[in-house]
C-alpha cells in the first residue's frame, strides 16, 4: 500500500509516464516511425505479457484522469506563489494517485500497464483508444 511519504514521488513518477506515453502514442501515430522530439527511445527490458482489455480498459480512463488533473493544475499553478504551487503539486499528486484508485487499479499496476504500452505498439494503441485520445474510444 501506498503510504503518504511515498505517494508523492509514486505520483510525479506516474504523471510522467502518462505524460510521455500521451505525447509518444500522438507523434507516433502521425510520423512515419521516428521518435519524438527530445524522447529517446526506451529500452523495453524483459518481455511482459500483454495487460488484459480490462486492465487496459481502467488504464485508459485513469490515464485520461491524470492528463486532466495535470492540465487543471498546471492552469492553476502558473498564477501561484512558489508557496501556492507547493501545495498545490502535492494536491495534485494525491488526486492522480486517487484517480488511479478509482479505476481499480494500483499505482504499480497503471506504470507497468503504460511501460507495456511504451515498448508494444499494439498495447499503446489499445491503451490510447481506451483514454479517448485523437477522438478514438471505446
Amino acid at each position: 500500500m501506498i503510504d503518504r511519504k511515498t505517494a508523492p514521488a509514486l505520483a510525479g513518477g506516474l504523471l510522467l509516464a502518462s505524460l510521455t506515453l500521451i505525447s509518444t502514442g500522438a507523434t507516433a501515430q502521425t510520423s512515419s516511425g521516428n521518435a519524438a522530439p527530445g524522447h529517446a527511445p526506451t529500452n523495453p527490458g524483459p518481455a511482459t505479457a500483454s495487460p488484459s482489455d480490462a486492465t487496459v480498459r481502467e488504464a485508459g480512463a485513469a490515464l485520461r484522469d491524470v492528463a486532466g488533473i495535470k492540465q487543471s493544475y498546471g492552469a492553476r499553478m502558473q498564477s501561484a506563489s512558489p508557496d501556492q504551487q507547493q501545495s498545490l503539486a502535492q494536491q495534485a499528486e494525491q488526486e492522480e494517485v486517487a484517480a488511479v484508485r478509482r479505476h481499480g487499479l494500483s499505482v504499480d499496476q497503471f506504470n507497468q500497464v503504460v511501460e507495456t504500452a511504451r515498448a508494444d505498439p499494439a498495447v499503446r494503441s489499445r491503451l490510447l483508444a481506451a483514454a479517448g485520445v485523437n477522438g478514438q474510444q471505446q
